[in-house]
């Protein structure tokens, strides 16, 4: 196993097939907190891939945990935020499907993604470009900030800070196609104008 990443929550190690996320420990926070902390953490992460497996939305399957590693399958592929960057394609073993799918096509799925998610009240906490991978389809990946609710807000938040991370790492034009696969129903429209609104206000 080969340490890829070191983050504030969490280590992220790999190996050709799997890959193995471990809840590191705070040392600011009492033993028996931080413990109970990361246990939870980590089995609400746990429920959401393998709720996101049964639901057949693309994304890393599951194959065991313990109290604070979730082990899981690895995605061969391109973050997508550099297919829409046009960085880093000529090595690589997908270049020529990539080709065939325009930017729309890949904002699309991941509007029908996001969608799928949101119908089944999983808020994903952290969409941007680098948390979807591009292998044989688009899968969705990184579930740390991420949790269950039925609320338009949270819904209407996680479309929001999307829509943000487009516009500022892409390209404006994209929130539109990302739309394109994401239906929005008049009550959520209602109040991811008021989010925007409350957006525009702290900026």
């Amino acid at each position: 196993m080969i340490l890829i990443t070191s983050g504030a929550e969490a280590e992220i190690y790999e190996s050709e097939n799997m890959i193995i996320k471990r809840r590191v420990k705070k040392n600011y926070r009492i033993d028996e907190l931080d413990s109970m902390l990361n246990k939870t953490r980590t089995k609400r992460e746990v429920n959401i891939i393998k709720k996101l497996n049964a639901l057949n939305i693309p994304s890393p399957m599951f194959y065991t945990t313990n109290k604070y590693d979730i082990v899981m399958e690895k995605i061969k592929g391109i973050p997508v935020k550099n297919i829409l960057n046009n960085e880093s394609l000529t090595s690589n073993q997908f270049l020529n499907k990539i080709c065939a799918k325009t930017h729309k096509d890949i904002l699309i799925e991941i509007g029908n993604i996001v969608y799928a998610m949101h119908n089944n009240n999983i808020i994903h906490g952290d969409l941007t470009t680098l948390n979807f991978i591009y292998s044989d389809k688009i899968h969705i990946i990184d579930f740390g900030l991420s949790f269950y609710s039925n609320k338009d807000e949270d819904k209407a938040v996680d479309l929001y800070l999307f829509e943000k991370s487009l516009i500022s790492v892409h390209n404006e034009e994209f929130v539109s196609y990302f739309y394109s696969g994401y239906i929005v129903n008049e009550t959520l429209n209602k109040k991811l104008l008021e989010i925007r609104k409350r957006g525009r206000k702290r900026e």
